[in-house]
């Protein structure tokens, strides 16, 4: 008889828990990484990416899955998302502009 590839709860609750000490492990190793870039003077580019990047993908894959959940919270956190990114590109474009001396009269 061939098993199917559904887990139980038990399985179930297992696999989370384990990926959820990979995640926490990914994040510890990112952070020393970046954390010592920083006091060896070396580029930190590559961690930080890498550590914006899978918060960015969870947040979205956790929003995906409220809207499939039909859990009305995923529009509010779309909209909060939206807006902090908008002032991050907004501020990652005023930076040089100021360092450069734009609008100095």
């Amino acid at each position: 008889m061939k098993r199917k590839n559904r887990l139980d709860e038990m399985e179930l609750e297992i696999w989370m828990k384990s990926m959820v000490c990979a995640y926490k492990f990914i994040l510890i190793i990112l952070g020393i990484w970046i954390i010592a870039g920083i006091f060896l003077k070396y580029s930190v580019v590559l961690p930080g990416y890498i550590l914006i990047g899978q918060a960015v993908i969870r947040f979205i894959a956790e929003q995906i899955y409220k809207r499939n959940a039909e859990d009305d919270r995923w529009k509010r956190n779309v909209i909060i998302f939206l807006i902090i990114g908008a002032l991050i590109i907004f501020l990652i474009l005023l930076i040089p502009a100021a360092s450069i001396g734009i609008g100095e009269m």
